[in-house]
């Protein structure tokens, strides 16, 4: 059987590194630089405390997630269970109906065989479609609630994640000033400058990007309108050759 499709959360993927990690990066670049080792440092430290944060969250959460998302399983477990039960009973059905023609008078004519076809036909129309509607809503609650659940745990981590990621950027900024004051006048200011420019060059791609996109907007609005107008127009003109038939 298949595993649910149902999305689990994964309590070992919620950490915010990209950052940090691109920080520390530029930092070991530079570590030579007075001062830029210190800032590593305190970085380490941050990390640290955010990772003792998290950890607390999700040592303290996994077993209770753990045990949200089981049920969310078991019930889309049963739910695809009766499913099958209830095609194999629409099966079931129609082959006795195409075989009935078939069987000896004596069975067909039956009480055995008429109590059989009364609960199959109750069974197919009735209690199996009324018990996958409930397994349904009960398979339906708890994927609610398992959601709303990590809602909740998510928005605390997220929140740590975002001051992680603000700390380690702070820190990049630290160590980037340290890196220009290591740097002559001439050659800093020609640092500032390419940065500039780089920064210049990436908002005028960003433009463009979002130039174009209005554009192929506007042009599909424009086919839009030409289409539905040409709908209207042979719509009319259908309608003027009905009037001039009559």
């Amino acid at each position: 059987m298949k595993k649910s499709s149902f999305e689990r959360y994964d309590l070992d993927k919620v950490y915010f590194m990209n950052e940090y990690n691109r920080t520390v990066a530029y930092g070991n670049t530079y570590i030579n630089i007075n001062g830029v080792k210190e800032q590593l440092q305190k970085l380490e430290k941050e990390k640290q405390r955010y990772f003792g944060e998290v950890s607390s969250i999700v040592n303290s959460e996994r077993e209770n997630e753990e045990t949200k998302y089981r049920q969310c399983e078991k019930w889309a477990k049963i739910a695809k269970i009766f499913k099958w039960l209830e095609i194999s009973l629409i099966v079931t059905c129609i082959v006795c109906m195409l075989f009935y023609k078939y069987l000896p008078v004596g069975f067909r004519t039956s009480l055995l065989f008429a109590l059989f076809e009364i609960l199959l036909m109750l069974f197919t129309v009735l209690f199996g479609p009324l018990a996958i509607i409930i397994v349904k809503i009960m398979k339906y609650g708890h994927e609610r609630k398992y959601k709303r659940y990590i809602e909740s745990i998510a928005m605390k981590l997220n929140n740590l994640g975002n001051g992680f990621m603000r700390t380690s950027r702070k820190y990049y900024k630290e160590i980037d000033n340290y890196y220009l004051l290591s740097l002559d006048a001439t050659h800093r200011e020609l640092v500032l400058l390419r940065r500039q420019q780089e920064t210049l060059s990436r908002d005028m791609m960003q433009l463009e990007r979002e130039r174009q996109m209005a554009e192929e907007e506007r042009l599909n609005e424009q086919r839009k309108t030409r289409v539905a107008t040409e709908r209207l127009l042979n719509i009319e003109i259908e309608r003027e050759k009905r009037r001039n038939r009559w």
